[in-house]
């Protein structure tokens, strides 16, 4: 993977994990509502940077992590 599109990667990640968010059960409500707004707090910065850190990248992970426990 090329360092300058990871970003785009990423994003395209982002986004599923919005998706799953969604679908989380309603007794997840406050948890999907907090992952998408960091989220998508996320996803415009890395729009407008065309970059994403470390950090960014290991919150997304954490919480798809997340989003997986309760899913299970």
């Amino acid at each position: 993977m090329c360092d300058e599109c990871a970003w785009e990667d990423w994003l395209s990640t982002i986004r599923g994990v919005i998706s799953s968010a969604d679908d989380l059960p309603e007794r997840a409500e406050d948890f999907a509502d907090s992952v998408k707004e960091k989220l998508e707090s996320i996803t415009g910065w890395v729009e407008e940077n065309k970059h994403i850190t470390d950090s960014q990248q290991n919150a997304v992970a954490n919480m798809e992590a997340g989003i997986g426990r309760w899913m299970k």
